[in-house]
């Protein structure tokens, strides 16, 4: 009896294996789109707006079923915003002459823009459901690892006023740049260091079918950052030293992440398509 169930198994598992052979299909797929490409971070002391992005991809479908498979790719991802402050800081320091004072920084209107470029690598699931002759819809939804290629921050507008407060004299000393008490208007572009950032993506399109090999693909997509892409800091924006840190190198923000969403398009080339052959038999 254990050798028959044994042998049925067997046979059982060959011809599981044969059907998912034959129902098997892959995929190359190419595609490139916009929309909203948003940093996302809780901002504090003022306001942000979000701006526009971009991505590219190039990726791997594997079906290992007739509707079902897996997905992994390689892509680059854009992203930009941009925050204008107004408020000031206050900190204990001491001058040259060992008197104590109040380092004062007032932020006018100081915009600062944020963009930074990702190597997305996405793994996931794929659904395809045929509609008709031309036209099949196409589902995807998975995990993503994006690594910063490149992260910079650059002042385009606004002031930063530093004075010195001395509250022993009840006196507000300004416009001295050997004591750093001056206006400043800009400052050179900064890269700033980020982590690795683990996401949620999903796509939805549809394939305009071309020839037996190749597909017109148009979709939206979604990705949502899950993880943080800073370590927090305590550092003022600007320091008393000269030194301008940045908004993700400062107090103003404890966690950022990403968000996009747009319309893509692209092409599907399919591997190894096995073409319906008809056998006519005499009888």
């Amino acid at each position: 009896m254990k050798k028959i169930l044994f042998i049925s198994l067997l046979l059982w598992g060959a011809g599981a294996l044969q059907a998912q052979e034959n129902e098997t299909s892959r995929s190359l797929y190419f595609n490139a789109g916009g929309g909203s490409h948003p940093l996302k971070y809780d901002l504090q002391n003022g306001v942000k707006e979000n701006f526009m992005g971009y991505t590219v991809n190039l990726g791997y479908h594997y079906y290992f079923s007739k509707n079902w498979g897996f997905a992994a790719g390689l892509g680059l991802a854009s992203f930009q915003s941009k925050a204008t402050l107004n408020y000031q800081t206050s900190n204990a320091s001491v001058d040259t002459d060992n008197d104590s004072f109040e380092f004062r920084t007032q932020y006018t209107d100081w915009q600062e823009k944020q963009t930074i470029l990702l190597l997305d690598i996405p793994l996931g699931l794929v659904y395809q459901k045929q509609m008709n002759e031309k036209f099949n819809f196409q589902f995807s939804i998975g995990p993503k690892v994006s690594f910063p290629l490149q992260s910079k921050n650059e002042t385009s507008g606004g002031t930063i006023e530093t004075t010195g407060y001395y509250p022993q004299y009840n006196v507000v000393l300004f416009g001295l740049p050997q004591h750093n008490f001056t206006t400043l208007t800009s400052f050179p572009k900064n890269d700033t260091s980020l982590k690795p950032v683990l996401s949620a993506c999903s796509n939805l399109g549809v394939l305009i079918n071309l020839n037996n090999r190749l597909d017109l693909y148009s979709g939206v997509y979604l990705d949502y950052g899950l993880t943080n892409m800073i370590d927090p800091q305590s550092k003022f924006l600007y320091q008393e030293d000269g030194v301008y840190n940045g908004i993700f190198s400062s107090d103003l923000t404890k966690r950022v992440t990403q968000y996009a969403f747009g319309f893509k398009i692209g092409i599907n080339f399919r591997l190894g398509a096995k073409e319906d052959v008809s056998v006519e038999t005499t009888p």
